[in-house]
């Protein structure tokens, strides 16, 4: 379920809609963490793909957090 939100956030991301794909990766972040816990790989990765898309908003503090916690993971 996570990746196919993921392969579908990056759709909307390419259809020029950040927000929409920013919700869904947030979506499938959260699966991850419930189905992995919050310091597997796998959650890593979906935090720096949400970060992105924090960053595309135009958020950039919202970014680094989430990219401050992804390091800690890996």
């Amino acid at each position: 379920m996570a990746r196919t939100l993921t392969n579908l956030a990056n759709a909307y991301g390419d259809l020029g809609d950040p927000q929409s794909k920013k919700t869904l990766l947030d979506r499938a972040l959260k699966i991850e963490e419930l189905h992995y816990g919050p310091d597997h790989f796998e959650v890593a990765k979906s935090l720096v793909n949400v970060a992105n898309a924090y960053s595309y908003l135009g958020d950039s503090q919202t970014k680094e957090t989430l990219l401050e916690r992804a390091l800690k993971i890996q």
